[in-house]
């Protein structure tokens, strides 16, 4: 009875929010990887409302089959009480009357063959950010060769003429998905070696100039332009999260059309 509840439930979402992405049209930029999903999306949002833009993100957990849906509405979840899930099912249409915002930043989740099919019959993404790709959280998978196809389905739906993907270099996973997509790719990297062999567009790089307690003083490098950034968090991932969020500040007046 149970799993029959949910995949009435999902049904029930799907139709909502594919009702809602036809009318709203909004950018969707998705986030996916094994890990740091989260930072991603934090600063890539962050970025994008100072720029002027009405952005909404999922919240934290919200990325799969159930919870995207949720955040693409901006409705809460009913976790596992029933009782909490009937309020919610009976105003989730009233979510179809409030104009989505003109970009959406999702982080795509996936623990299981064929999770990532599903959600992009829910969206359709115009940027798509990998992460990383590692073994961690490989119990849905038999291998990482099976994982990889997830992200190869990803890249390989980004609309060729109108669509960016963004790839971690420094991953060779990730930056093996340069060929299973026709889109335009960008790729960002903690080695600044790779923007002085590839100095055409569509490298970033940044290194480390002084770590503080707390904090790191970095400069990015694109073409031939660099930037000094202060990060007040310790840690690669922050670094990395930076280089995606100023990508997609530059990239999104391109997406930014219909």
């Amino acid at each position: 009875m149970k799993i029959i509840c949910r995949k009435l439930l999902q049904c029930y979402l799907k139709l909502l929010v594919v009702v809602a992405v036809f009318f709203y049209r909004p950018i969707i930029i998705a986030i996916a990887g094994s890990t740091n999903k989260h930072f991603f999306k934090e600063q890539i949002k962050d970025r994008l409302v100072l720029a002027g833009f009405a952005v909404r993100s999922n919240p934290k957990d919200f990325n799969t089959e159930i919870g995207l849906p949720l955040a693409i509405l901006n409705l809460p979840s009913g976790y596992h009480s029933y009782k909490k899930w009937w309020p919610i099912i009976w105003r989730a249409p009233a979510a179809l009357f409030k104009k989505l915002p003109r970009i959406l930043v999702l982080e795509l989740g996936v623990s299981d063959r064929g999770n990532m099919k599903y959600l992009l019959s829910l969206v359709e993404p115009r940027m798509v950010i990998i992460t990383d790709i590692t073994q961690r959280y490989l119990e849905g998978f038999d291998d990482i060769e099976e994982l990889m196809d997830e992200y190869e389905y990803l890249v390989g739906r980004v609309n060729h003429r109108n669509g960016l993907v963004v790839l971690n270099y420094d991953n060779l996973k990730v930056r093996e998905l340069a060929e299973k997509t026709k889109a335009e790719v960008c790729f960002f990297s903690l080695n600044d070696d790779i923007v002085v062999k590839n100095s055409r567009p569509g490298f970033w790089s940044a290194s480390i100039i002084k770590k503080e307690e707390g904090a790191q003083q970095i400069i990015i490098r694109h073409e031939t332009k660099q930037q000094e950034h202060r990060i007040n968090r310790p840690g690669d991932h922050h670094i990395y999260a930076l280089l995606a969020g100023l990508i997609a500040e530059e990239k999104i007046g391109g997406l930014d059309h219909d």
